[in-house]
């Protein structure tokens, strides 16, 4: 599913410029990510601890990309929650998103604080990636 690309645009963008079967495509993905996120978490909690580990998994199988936007659609719809961390909101807001309608796509199915923990491990995945590739352009 990593290959996928995320779908920018609106519903009705994607009708009106005959773009309906690649946004049904990606927001289908989208709601398969949240699936094996919610999934990874309860599976990876164990002793009151999350073994964050688990995120590299999705990561792998849905790209980091789509990951993201899920994680980041999920925190903004529950800013408001003060088990969400004040960095992973700030994140959230930069992170662009398919035109603020994913509800179908956000974790609902685990514990705020667990889906604050995985977010961090998945920033900290985006962080290393980035450093990889500016020091992959800097040769």
């Amino acid at each position: 599913m990593s290959e996928i690309p995320v779908y920018m645009e609106s519903p009705s963008y994607a009708l009106k410029h005959e773009e309906a079967e690649q946004y049904g495509v990606s927001h289908q993905a989208n709601v398969a990510c949240c699936e094996a996120i919610e999934s990874a978490i309860n599976e990876n909690y164990r002793d009151n601890s999350l073994d964050t580990s688990c995120a590299k998994q999705i990561v792998e199988r849905f790209g980091l990309s789509r990951t993201q936007v899920v994680l980041a659609s999920t925190i903004r719809a529950i800013d408001w929650d003060g088990r969400i961390s004040n960095e992973n909101k700030a994140w959230a807001k930069k992170v662009r998103i398919p035109d603020e309608v994913g509800r179908e796509y956000h974790v609902r199915d685990c514990h705020p604080g667990l889906t604050d923990l995985f977010c961090r491990a998945v920033r900290k995945m985006g962080a290393r990636e980035r450093q990889k590739s500016m020091s992959y352009e800097a040769r």
